[in-house]
């Protein structure tokens, strides 16, 4: 296997697993989180930390995300297409207009959470006093950016290398 293939399955599957994690400790059910060994991944409303610059993962888990769907669609080699140089073609976030596509509507999500929220909607998505609307949205912007710089590094080669 391609070291680079390698290397991003690998950072996204931690990424999908600290999304993961940290979902599910906003429910009641998942709150058991908090004192395990996960509880640095989960959220913790009396943290500063926690609740501020954890954000910043926000974009890369859900990107991971996308990674494992692209290498779905691909199937890890090039698809059969029909058009002047197909086999060339794959599907991955080269494209910068196809990131800031990705990212964007990822974001903005974010966006409307946090607008529901500081509009005093608790129940839609917790909320800690400690939580400060220009710093989610400053966290939330630089995630989006280092989200689409990072993106252009994912490999989308063959799981296998042909024999």
């Amino acid at each position: 296997m391609d070291h680079a293939v390698a290397i991003s399955i690998g950072v996204c599957t931690l990424l999908l697993i600290v999304g993961a994690v940290r979902t599910a400790s906003y429910a009641e059910a998942g709150r058991w989180l908090q004192d395990s060994w996960l509880g640095f991944l989960a959220y913790q409303p009396d943290s500063a930390a926690s609740v501020r610059y954890f954000k910043f993962l926000a974009t890369p888990s859900v990107v991971a995300v996308q990674y494992f769907l692209f290498r779905l669609l691909n199937r890890g080699h090039r698809p059969p297409v029909d058009l002047p140089h197909a086999s060339a073609r794959t599907m991955d976030f080269r494209p910068l207009w196809l990131r800031v596509v990705l990212t964007t509507l990822v974001t903005a999500n974010w966006l409307v959470i946090e607008v529901f929220k500081f509009a005093g909607r608790e129940e839609f998505y917790p909320y800690s006093p400690l939580e400060d609307a220009t710093i989610n949205l400053v966290v939330l912007g630089f995630s989006q950016l280092v989200s689409i710089v990072a993106m252009k590094h994912l490999a989308f080669g063959p799981l296998r290398q042909p024999s």
